[in-house]
């Protein structure tokens, strides 16, 4: 880590240190602590005032902020800009997901018509999803081979996007991974 390097990571809270600036303003340090170590933290007013109801010691938290480094003190010190809680949604929005469209054999006469139907959709629907499609195998009857679009086709997840793409005869279903698990859409 290099000093002013934006960072997130999770951890709970271990000390707290409370006081007041010359201006008389809260101020607190804190250490955070996961799994393998620890960070020492600084937290000014608006972030406090912000994750008061949270922050508290043993709370599994995300923090971000910046590295901050001293000459005087060997370790960093994380300078916190936001907190928020650890909660299954926060993980899930951090996660890696994916649209996957299962699509059934084309032949040469309409797949190209089929695939500029599916080209126009994604590109109404830009956004920051990957999109995969899973073609049945030339070689290997009953396997598929995955293909990952590029990334100017990523998409925004949304229901119109979806019922669109549902009606294409070629598409046999469309799900979303989210990390490592699928879920129909």
């Amino acid at each position: 880590m290099k000093a002013n390097d934006k960072v997130e990571l999770a951890g709970v809270v271990g000390d707290i240190s409370k006081r007041i600036t010359k201006t008389g303003k809260e101020m607190w340090n804190i250490r955070i602590e996961d799994k393998t170590g620890s960070i020492e933290a600084v937290l000014f007013s608006s972030t406090i005032e912000e994750s008061r109801n949270f922050l508290q010691k043993d709370t599994p938290l995300i923090f971000k902020g910046r590295v901050e480094k001293d000459d005087a003190k060997p370790m960093p010190r994380l300078r916190v800009e936001s907190v928020k809680e650890l909660t299954d949604e926060a993980v899930e929005e951090k996660l890696e997901k994916s649209l996957h469209l299962q699509i059934q054999t084309l032949t040469s006469v309409d797949g190209e018509q089929v695939l500029k139907q599916i080209q126009t959709i994604l590109k109404c629907h830009k956004g920051n999803l990957n999109v995969y499609f899973h073609l049945p195998s030339q070689q290997t009857p009953g396997a598929q081979t995955v293909i990952r679009a590029h990334n100017s086709y990523s998409v925004a997840m949304n229901r119109a996007m979806i019922d669109q793409l549902k009606q294409l005869a070629c598409v046999r279903s469309v799900y979303v991974s989210i990390g490592n698990q699928v879920r129909p859409v």
